[in-house]
């Protein structure tokens, strides 16, 4: 189909495919299809300043056609005042002679928090499968070697890192559904996923924990050329008897690809003044997109969210056992705002300027009126 065709991300599909019968044959038919092929290889290089990270400075190269047969190849550096994260990564579409994607990924990352500093290595190795049309069953092993120094008495009391130093391991089956009609600015189709990344001492691991993630889209054209987008998430973590869920594991919402308006990692539950992180979360997201030409967008969004600690977790804190744990509620933390656009030749997705108002925040959340972003919403 020519949604498959749009999806490779090598063509833009403007008209609809002449097909003409082969002559002298019953069962055969020829198919014209008329398009612009579409920019393969992307370089950027730009920077900003965000709440949670400062000011920051991004390069990143990739393509999707690294050795002439779809091999997607990328290469990313970002460095700023308090995070600094280098990667690379290949694809190989077609191995075995069969339609299985192999991949792999190297990264090293360094964050400075308020209580810590966190510096991670590792990589992973994909292999996936077609399951249906539009379907795909992928299994990811991956390795992380995190290290934590620097932690202040307040974190160290309240006890949420349990090793300063930990291997982990981890092996994550995934279902993937995706009948979008673009790779990168999708107008209509569904993505789904779903996975269940497990990490456990008996693969090696010095954490032992499981998660559960969800993630459904959906785009529908609405009014000549405008287009609506839902987006739905939920996700937990929970360790196994006997174990602590790693502090890197937990969630945190806010900012450009979540939930607008609020600033990176501020949608969290918090103790004292400490913002730790949920061990579940929900998040939602619409958007009104209405094309201006080729090169503009104008969006419309609302957007709402929450991580809780459900799993209750015994602390000690200046001497007294302390509870961690939050009660499950649908007063979300929301937003509504307006997106400007601007598709530039050297990127598939938008530079975005992004204008928001929280609904309600809560006291410890830090919010924001203005942010820019370069990619996709969710």
């Amino acid at each position: 189909s020519m949604r498959k065709v749009a999806q490779l991300g090598y063509f833009k599909i403007q008209q609809t495919p002449v097909i003409t019968p082969v002559e002298g044959t019953e069962d055969k038919v020829d198919t014209t299809v008329n398009g612009e092929e579409d920019n393969r290889n992307t370089f950027e290089f730009g920077g900003g300043y965000s709440g949670f990270e400062g000011g920051f400075l991004q390069s990143s190269y990739s393509t999707r056609n690294f050795l002439g047969r779809g091999e997607e190849f990328n290469l990313t550096a970002r460095l700023g005042g308090r995070t600094n994260r280098y990667s690379i990564g290949f694809t190989e579409p077609w191995i075995f002679n069969r339609p299985y994607t192999l991949g792999f990924t190297l990264f090293r990352m360094d964050r400075k928090f308020m209580q810590f500093n966190q510096t991670s290595v590792g990589g992973s190795v994909v292999l996936g499968m077609p399951v249906t049309y539009f379907s795909r069953f992928l299994v990811r092993y991956s390795y992380e070697q995190t290290k934590v120094s620097g932690i202040s008495g307040f974190e160290n009391q309240l006890n949420l890192i349990s090793l300063q130093r930990s291997n982990i391991i981890q092996v994550t089956p995934s279902f993937l559904y995706d009948s979008r009609n673009h790779f990168y600015v999708p107008t209509a189709g569904t993505y789904f996923i779903t996975s269940l990344p497990i990490s456990h001492w008996a693969l090696g691991s010095d954490v032992s924990y499981y998660k559960f993630f969800t993630q459904a889209t959906y785009h529908h054209k609405a009014y000549k050329r405008s287009h609506i987008a839902l987006n739905g998430e939920f996700g937990l973590v929970r360790p196994f008897p006997g174990h602590r869920i790693p502090a890197s594991e937990r969630f945190f919402l806010g900012g450009a690809g979540s939930i607008r308006g609020y600033q990176i990692r501020s949608v969290s539950p918090e103790f004292g003044g400490f913002v730790y992180g949920g061990d579940t979360y929900i998040g939602l997201n619409a958007e009104y997109i209405i094309p201006a030409g080729d090169v503009f967008q104008f969006a419309f969004f609302a957007d709402a969210g929450r991580a809780y600690t459900l799993h209750a977790a015994q602390t000690v804190f200046q001497g007294d056992i302390v509870t961690l744990k939050t009660p499950i509620t649908f007063d979300l933390n929301a937003s509504v705002g307006f997106e400007l656009r601007l598709f530039v030749p050297s990127s598939p997705f938008p530079v975005r300027f992004i204008w928001s108002k929280p609904l309600n925040p809560d006291p410890w959340q830090r919010t924001q009126t203005f942010e820019f972003n370069i990619g996709p919403s969710f």
